[in-house]
């Protein structure tokens, strides 16, 4: 199936994304003096301490809203509504109970139940 030039540009807008949630957790938050001192130069992969994600997680929940949003999208053959995304939510939720949702993403998803 040839894929359109669209297509192409949002894979490549989604793996980016996700690679640099991946890359940039371990120090979000941080001001630049903090990471300079605590990690001095980053050579691979780090795990932020106290995290409550295992070393071989690639991404986090902002990667996993980005998804969602998409497939809200898609659903609804770009004609997106709250109601389309708070759909998707509800459909994640029920469907991946063994994922680690962030505080803030686990509040958000109470109120949508």
């Amino acid at each position: 199936m040839e894929e359109s030039r669209t297509f192409k540009r949002l894979y490549g807008c989604m793996i980016g994304g996700a690679v640099g949630d991946a890359m940039g957790f371990p120090t979000e938050g941080m001001p630049y003096t903090t990471i300079r001192r605590k990690y001095e130069k980053v050579t691979g992969p780090i795990v932020r301490e106290g995290s409550p994600f295992v070393e071989d997680t690639v991404y986090t929940d902002d990667t996993v809203m980005k998804h969602m949003v998409c497939e809200a999208i898609f659903k609804s053959n770009g004609r997106i509504t709250i109601e389309n995304v708070a759909d998707v939510w509800r459909e994640t939720i029920k469907d991946h109970n063994s994922w680690v949702w962030w505080c803030n993403t686990r509040v958000v998803a109470e109120k949508l139940q």
